[in-house]
């Protein structure tokens, strides 16, 4: 069994696109070392980040970006084993979520009046799923990405 964690937390002002990019570049040498794989969401305000791999080693993982101040309100959301990885082909990605996207996502699940933060932090599993199909759908153009 495949161990996952998921956390939300809330963006630094502080933290630029550039910096952000330069995290995830290392977090993909870093995460395929220690066979880890995921997926960082980033709307303008919040991250939505999957962990999956061996749980002693994801949770040593979440444990340092927890103390990361790059970024505020560190919530793990959901935890647990699967049988497979959800993100497998992925040491790390990341992807932002259009603001035009998370309302319809949003409208979606009948949830649009919801501000974003709760869909983030109290409502993770909307976005956890949408995380799974846009993996599942995506063709693997990594212009898409960061």
């Amino acid at each position: 069994m495949i161990y996952y964690l998921c956390y939300s937390s809330t963006r630094s002002e502080e933290l630029s696109d550039d910096e952000l990019f330069e995290i995830l570049k290392k977090s993909q040498t870093n995460n395929a070392d220690k066979k880890i794989s995921g997926m960082l969401l980033c709307s303008d305000e919040y991250f939505l980040q999957v962990l999956e791999g061996d749980e002693e080693q994801v949770k040593a993982l979440y444990n340092k970006i927890s103390s990361d101040e790059r970024h505020r309100h560190v919530k793990m959301v959901m935890e647990g084993h699967v049988e497979d990885r959800n993100f497998s082909a992925w040491s790390m990605t990341g992807t932002n979520i259009t603001e035009e996207e998370f309302e319809m996502l949003k409208e979606e699940h009948g949830i649009e009046d919801m501000p974003s933060k709760d869909v983030f932090y109290q409502n993770s599993h909307i976005v956890f799923e949408y995380m799974k199909n846009f993996y599942l759908n995506e063709s693997l153009d990594m212009n898409s990405f960061w």
